[in-house]
């Protein structure tokens, strides 16, 4: 009679996520398949070859809808429905100063090492000249 139906949001409509996500990895699947087909009839003779592009193609197709669908499921809903050009561009200068300064980490490890293995190099060889009768004059 006069039923009342309550929609759910979409954010929180699991149905819906799933509806979008089994379409997304049917379409990647196909396309990237085709790409694969077409990219294997370009560039290859034999068809053992011709298939391994296709399976590449429908693996790289799958990957990547497995990975929207994953965001799409675990991301949580936001609390506010719209936010500001300020706060998107502070969380993305944050996440840029934890890049860099994770590289200069990184950096500053590699180089440590290799002047680690320069002095543990210079050690070993200083004795190895001295028994050898070599002098600072022939370097």
């Amino acid at each position: 009679m006069g039923e009342k139906k309550e929609t759910v949001p979409p954010e929180y409509d699991v149905n819906a996520k799933w509806d979008a996500c089994i379409d997304l990895t049917t379409r990647r699947f196909v396309y990237s398949s085709l790409g694969g087909a077409f990219a294997g009839l370009l560039f290859f003779r034999s068809p053992v070859t011709r298939w391994a592009s296709i399976a590449f193609g429908a693996g790289i197709g799958i990957g990547s809808a497995y990975t929207d669908c994953s965001r799409a499921f675990d991301t949580p809903p936001a609390i506010v429905a719209e936010t500001s050009s300020v706060s998107q561009l502070q969380l993305f200068n944050v996440r840029l100063s934890r890049v860099i300064q994770q590289t200069v980490l990184t950096a500053n490890v590699g180089s440590s090492r290799r002047v680690e293995k320069r002095m543990i190099k210079r050690q070993v060889s200083e004795p190895m000249r001295r028994s050898a009768g070599y002098s600072e004059s022939h370097k």
